[in-house]
């Protein structure tokens, strides 16, 4: 674990790296406070750092209080000691009131700093496996449980991001409604365990149809939603007939016999304006879904208008 030592006297410096080094411990190292101010605030940033209270340019606590300013709730935050020949209980407390975690005085004993900085590398390393934890946690709670897309919470707050960007950025946005023709009767004949076993099977060829940034999703059932950003209603229609071919080509199992399955598909691909939102963009491509159930499954639907809300639509399935 790397520490920096900022201390702008030469020969405590240079004995301070020595020891830490025997300890295992990766140096960098700062002379004044501008320096050590220099090292925190890059992305690289040590985890720990040691601080001398006075030092050239700034002092110890204004790096310290610049640190603390500038953290995230995403990051670790640096296990900072604040070292100082000062130590009434009135330094004590404003050293830890600029936001040091620790407070040593000089002169310190080897063995007391090693201690401290064992408590330090515990507390980051804490830290750490907090955050990891936290981002699975963030994971698992944006995806579907089955096939470990999307689900449709998640699949929703993308949508609505990639409708801010397109209008930002005044570039075309495709979505598809993707709905599995007669899988009630799959699951009816195979049993709803084949039938999971299917949609995931299914999920896999999606995910292979698609570009590498489109996004897809579960909506529930056996209903899916697929974001294709910056692409054209052409570009549109290409993705969703490759997908839709993927999916009738392909041969699904059950009972050793050998099954055919097919897509139909409803799709919208708009240049978005501030009038059109989330729900008017789902609105048109459940329609044009609508309108390729109703014309014999196996289809694909969908164009760069958007239709009217006042259209009648049907879940079939």
């Amino acid at each position: 674990m790397q520490v920096l030592i900022a201390e702008d006297e030469a020969i405590s410096r240079l004995m301070l790296e020595r020891l830490l080094r025997k300890e295992g411990y990766e140096i960098a190292s700062a002379v004044d406070g501008e320096e050590a101010w220099e090292v925190m605030s890059s992305p690289s940033a040590p985890p720990i750092a040691i601080l001398d209270w006075v030092m050239p340019g700034i002092d110890g606590l204004e790096v310290c209080r610049r640190v603390r300013a500038s953290e995230r709730a995403d990051q670790v935050h640096p296990y900072i000691i604040i070292v100082t020949g000062q130590g009434t209980r009135e330094d004590v407390v404003t050293g830890i009131g600029a936001g040091a975690d620790d407070y040593i005085l000089k002169p310190y004993e080897p063995g007391e700093l090693k201690i401290r900085l064992q408590v330090g590398t515990r507390t980051v390393k804490l830290q750490r496996e907090l955050l990891d934890s936290r981002e699975k946690l963030k994971y698992l709670a944006a995806r579907d449980a089955l096939t470990g897309l999307l689900n449709r919470r998640a699949i929703m707050e993308r949508l609505n991001e990639e409708r801010d960007r397109a209008i930002r950025q005044q570039s075309p946005l495709g979505l598809a409604w993707i709905d599995l023709d007669n899988f009630k009767a799959v699951n009816d004949r195979y049993g709803h365990q084949r039938g999971d076993d299917f949609l995931c099977e299914i999920s896999q060829l999606f995910r292979q149809s698609i570009r590498s940034y489109d996004i897809l999703g579960r909506f529930g059932g056996d209903e899916f939603l697929a974001i294709f950003p910056t692409a054209t209603e052409k570009e549109t229609r290409k993705i969703c007939s490759r997908l839709r071919d993927n999916v009738s080509k392909h041969a699904f199992l059950a009972d050793c016999i050998s099954l055919s399955m097919s897509v139909s598909v409803g799709y919208i691909s708009t240049v978005c304006t501030e009038d059109v939102d989330a729900d008017t963009l789902l609105g048109s491509a459940d329609r044009y879904l609508y309108r390729a159930k109703r014309g014999g499954r196996n289809r694909i639907e969908g164009s760069s208008e958007l239709i009217d809300p006042e259209e009648n639509g049907a879940d079939s399935s």
